[in-house]
């Protein structure tokens, strides 16, 4: 019998998140935020009770207070930012602004504290702000200066008659705070944590929070900030609102249940003992932890558990067997909420369509629940701590400690960075207190300082206590006052700056143009002062917007007053106007700050550059327009001079391009296009600023020796300002492969993409790239009938268009979806259907092998990124490797294993699978590697990828080159990246609904336009090439019997490789190591 009646569903709420329960003296109420941005109350009739407007779509989930009035109430956050309280009647209270995105994966909360309560906020931008709980102004503000935290658990851990906040960070760290926000402790993970969050519990042993993060560990932690135990489960996948605790089984003990957002459900003993796991857990990612509800009255806990984009509601009894499951309307975000709203004594279960918001109500048969939504009670506190004996705490006296040094900077209005002097093993607790009243807590350490936004003139205090990160003991304290005025640093700074360039412009009589952008620099600021009295009244978002105003008006007037100083000297110097200045970027990838940027040393004298034999590297020059009108600048190239003395065109080797700024999918703007200048080589330059000229360089078929050639600009003015810059070209004896010896699979879909006009240039580009293994998703077809025959003969123009563009040495990826039913056919993974692929997969074979391309050149590609979605995408990939194993024993199968996916389902898959391309942040890189060091014991072949989003604000090449070296270090032979071109929209768009930006190209009319991501790409590929080539020199000498030069390079090698990961794939320094590995591959060290 089912346990779960349907009562009903209300289809027209538009509801959203997960609804609270609200007891009144009217009775309980049903609490939940809609999409069009109200608070609604509803009874178990449907009645509403009322609906109040909070002014944009709720972010967080709906919380509420059941103490006694007045302080019953609702809360709430916004995406737009907005903190809100309602009374328990749907009367606003207050609202205020915590000026930063919520989102379910945030939370607000009471914090009890004696006779005072708190509002804790928890937010996107990685804060936690304290708010009154009578008026909602802010009494206090954690910072962590990482992109977001998740949602909070509160309660009085440490018995000390205050609550503490728990929360997890996208900085690998798990905080305690106190009441009033200092640190308590933090606890460091071995992975990002900004999605999970942690419960408090009491197993009868006292206060503990329960925690996770993406590395997929539980860990449970005491009051005063000590691992205790950890737990891994049986499951894969990071733990994010994943964590239930309750009696499931009616032993008097509390038990936890949590899932890993990949796949498994689990419940553990008070010791971390697993109970029970259960892997067939549905068919979709499970972020949320289930609900614990006695739904058949057995006195016993079930779990009721949803998956993302799943829409089956699945009960697990208390040991972990499925018993029952229901087919929902549509995906839930977070499990169903038990309670008992009509008041009968058995318990309703409520869910919330995530895509229509309807709401609909089931009937259980037990009135008991221990657990009743994904985070515990409806009051957002995430606890079921009981009351016990006041401890007391242990207060800190700073006087006890020595005195040590105080930040080195100085405040000022705007965002501040405190930077201490803290030696390895160290942290800091820093406190700002302003004028305001409101305090500002951060953490800083050896590897990070901490910054506060200081937007009220006043006097503010500044303190720190050191303590040692192994025993947290404190060692030290600081207290530091500062004065910040109404920019009267600035004002000072500008009014010198201003006389500074007058005094050029007058003085040395250049040209008119710097005294008339002089005067419209006065003019500006002029038009600042004026506006200065203004700034105490205006809002935050005004003051904020003034400060950067302001910051960036100083920063164009010191660049101006840097680059004309250099232009007086270099006007007298050459006799001639000098009209831009070009200087060499030494890192190509580095920030681009087009109007502010100076040259760090002299202008461009001369470019040095050193290759090897086919490689590729890249130069640019930046060049900063002295004028204030836009500036066109003509760059060309001499013929290259050769050892021989022959000369050669410089276009064959040399691409002159410019770095263009494009939107990203976070609104920014980004310097990622490098379209070529084409035959004019024309550069533009917005007036006082200063634009990139990228040139990659080929080395191509050159031979080893010494070349030259010059790069001349040239302003198309009547005064026609002239640069020559020699260029010095240095091509090594190293010989790079004429093919990769790494495997590089980047998935393009250029016939599907807005590239497929070009589809041909854009193949040529890939392999140009050294992409060597493609995706193919143009498949020979051919349909069967109903008896599992095929019919007709097996159409291959589209499969053979794609075979006939790529090399002997190109490998593929291919989908088996080119058998199709005819119209009275049973569908795919029926007999019939295998029946006919056993016919289709032998012609396919055979056809590939005449075409050149044998076993070793190709792989089935049955699932992607088997790991999400439960169990069933493993399922699907068991099921068709031994279908075509079974078929072939030589067809080699492909999978690219994600996070779900444990070593247990690997050792499922492990005699019909021959490529394993692990998840390089979810699967190689997490801290255990326990998948990784199983397949490295197979035998099977190991390629790596990720698929980052927002890459186009990324800086510098961390992401791209860590993987490539990493992959050297671990021994894997195949790297890769989502993606190339997958998506069909305009590549060039920034903002879209999937809100990410993976391409490494953009569309162009002959040929795809690269970026400078996809450039960096290639020269890392390479990279792997030296180090393979010094390896092969190791074992060449080894072999040889030199044992001590075989030794020499091994170890220099591996010192390469720590060298550049202690850089963090610095290119300068890696530039520097490029020829250290060229050198020991041809013995010329």
């Amino acid at each position: 019998m089912s346990s779960l009646t349907h009562l009903w569903t209300f289809g027209t709420g538009g509801f959203l998140g997960c609804p609270a329960v609200l007891p009144t003296q009217d009775g309980t109420l049903l609490v939940c935020g809609t999409k069009s941005g109200h608070i609604v109350a509803i009874d178990s009739d449907r009645n509403e009770h009322w609906r109040t407007p909070v002014g944009s779509k709720l972010g967080t989930w709906v919380s509420v207070s059941s103490g006694e009035s007045p302080d019953r109430c609702v809360l709430a956050a916004t995406e737009a930012g907005k903190a809100i309280r309602l009374s328990d009647n749907g009367t606003l209270v207050w609202a205020s602004d915590v000026e930063a995105e919520t989102s379910p994966f945030n939370s607000i909360g009471i914090a009890f504290g004696g006779s005072v309560s708190r509002v804790i906020v928890t937010d996107a931008k990685g804060r936690v702000t304290g708010l009154a709980l009578d008026s909602g102004d802010h009494a206090w503000q954690f910072h962590t200066n990482v992109r977001a935290v998740g949602p909070a658990a509160i309660g009085d851990i440490d018995r000390d008659g205050e609550d503490e906040i728990v929360f997890c960070a996208g900085d690998s760290f798990i905080y305690c705070i106190d009441f009033d926000g200092k640190l308590l402790w933090r606890v460091k993970t071995d992975a990002s944590a900004e999605f999970s969050a942690p419960i408090l519990v009491d197993f009868g042993q006292g206060p503990r929070v329960l925690a996770g993060s993406m590395d997929d560990v539980l860990r449970c932690i005491t009051p005063e900030g000590e691992v205790e135990w950890t737990c891994r489960g049986a499951g894969a996948g990071s733990l994010e609102i994943g964590i239930a605790a309750g009696d499931i089984n009616a032993d008097g003990v509390t038990e936890i249940v949590f899932v890993n957002a990949g796949r498994a459900i689990q419940a553990v003993a008070s010791d971390g003992t697993l109970i029970w796991a259960n892997m067939d857990s549905g068919d979709g990612d499970q972020p949320f932890a289930p609900s614990l509800v006695d739904i058949d009255g057995d006195g016993k806990l079930e779990s009721l558990l949803v998956q993302r984009a799943g829409t089956v509601l699945r009960v697990f009894d208390s040991e972990g067997v499925q018993i029952e499951n229901y087919r929902l309307e549509g995906t839930m975000i977070g499990a169903p909420v038990a309670a008992d709203l009509d008041g009968d004594g058995i318990i309703e279960i409520f869910t919330v369509n995530a895509t229509t918001g309807a709401l609909s109500c089931f009937k259980c048969l037990g009135g008991k629940t221990d657990w009743p939504t994904s985070r515990g009670g409806f009051d957002g506190r995430a606890s079921n701590l009981r009351t016990g004996n006041l401890l007391g705490r242990k207060t800190e006296k700073l006087r006890d400690l020595p005195a040590v040094a105080g930040p080195k900077n100085q405040l000022q209005l705007g965002s501040n960075t405190l930077d201490y002097d803290l030696p390895s093993g160290t942290y800091a607790s820093v406190s700002l207190l302003g004028a305001d009243g409101v305090t500002h807590f951060g953490v800083a350490d050896s590897d990070r300082t901490v910054e506060f936004e200081i937007l009220a003139c006043g006097e503010y205090t500044v303190e720190a206590t050191m303590y040692r990160d192994a025993d947290r003991t404190p060692i030290g304290a600081s207290s530091s006052q500062f004065s910040v005025t109404l920019f009267e640093d600035e004002q000072a700074e500008a009014e010198r700056l201003l006389k500074h360039l007058s005094g050029i412009a007058g003085g040395y009589g250049i040209t008119n143009d710097l005294a008339r952008g002089t005067r419209t620099r006065k003019l500006t600021w002029h038009d600042i002062l004026e506006r200065l009295p203004q700034y105490e009244t205006s809002s935050c978002e005004q003051r904020r917007a003034f400060v950067g105003e302001i910051r960036h008006f100083l920063g164009r007037l010191r660049r101006e007053a840097e680059l004309q100083k250099r232009r007086v000297a270099l006007t007298a110097e050459r006799d001639a106007p000098t009209e831009f200045l070009p200087w060499i970027v030494e890192d190509p990838w580095s920030a681009f700050a087009p109007e502010l940027d100076v040259p760090a040393g002299d202008c461009a004298p001369r470019i040095t550059l050193t290759t090897d034999m086919r490689g590729h590297e890249v130069f640019v020059v930046q060049i900063a327009n002295l004028l204030d009108v836009p500036l066109e600048i003509r760059a060309s190239l001499d013929r290259i001079a050769c050892p021989t003395g022959q000369r050669i065109d410089a276009v064959t080797h040399l691409t002159l391009r410019k770095v263009t700024w494009v939107p990203t999918s976070t609104s920014k703007m980004g310097p990622d296009a490098l379209p070529d200048l084409g035959e004019a080589g024309l550069v533009g330059v917005s007036a006082t600023s200063s634009a990139r000229l990228w040139v990659d360089v080929d080395t191509g078929d050159l031979p080893a020796g010494e070349y030259s050639t010059a790069l001349h600009l040239r302003a198309l003015t009547p005064a026609g300002t002239t640069w020559e810059i020699p260029i010095h070209w240095t091509v090594s004896s190293f010989e790079l492969p004429e093919q990769m010896p790494v495997r590089f699979c980047n998935w393009g879909y250029p016939h599907s993409s807005p590239l497929r006009d070009i589809e041909e240039a854009t193949i040529r580009d890939m392999q140009a790239h050294h992409t060597n293994v493609f995706v193919i998703t143009r498949l020979p077809k051919v349909a069967y009938d109903n008896a599992g025959n095929l019919q007709g003969e097996v159409d291959w123009s589209e499969h053979d268009w794609i075979l006939d563009r790529l090399r002997p040495t190109d490998m593929m990826l291919i989908s088996p979806g080119g058998l199709h039913p005819a119209s009275d056919a049973p569908s795919s993974h029926t007999p019939e259907w295998e029946r006919a692929f056993s016919q289709y997969l032998p012609l396919w074979v055979t056809h590939l092998a005449e075409k050149g391309f044998g076993y070793e050149s190709w792989a089935f590609y049955p699932v992607d990124e088997p790991g999400l979605l439960g169990g069933k995408l493993i399922d699907e990939l068991e099921y068709q490797a031994r279908l075509f194993k079974r078929i072939d024993p030589r067809v080699q199968v492909y999978t690219d294993p994600f996070k779900g996916m444990t070593v247990a389902d690997l050792r499922r898959v492990i005699d019909v699978v021959d490529i394993f391309q692990l998840s390089f942040g979810s699967v190689l890189t997490e801290a255990s590697r326990e998948r990784y060091n199983y397949l490295k014991t197979t035998g099977k072949t190991l390629w790596t990828y990720e698929a980052y989003g927002g890459v186009k604000d990324m800086v510098g090449v961390k992401y791209y080159w860590e993987m490539i070296w990493t992959a050297w270090e671990l021994g894997l032979t195949g790297v890769g990246y989502w993606s190339y071109c997958t998506r069909g929209v305009d590549l060039w768009q920034g903002p879209n609904p999937n809100n990410n930006d993976w391409e490494m190209v953009y569309g162009g009319a002959r040929v795809p336009v690269p970026s400078v991501r996809v450039q960096a790409i290639r020269i890392g590929i390479e990279d792997y090439a030296r180090m393979w080539a010094v390896q092969n020199a190791a074992e060449t000498a080894r072999i040889a019997g030199d044992v001590n030069r075989s030794e020499i390079l091994t170890e220099a090698l591996e010192e390469a490789v720590r060298a550049a990961r202690n850089s963090k794939w610095n290119p300068v320094q890696l530039a520097s190591l490029r020829r250290t590995l060229s050198a020991l591959a041809t013995g010329n060290t």
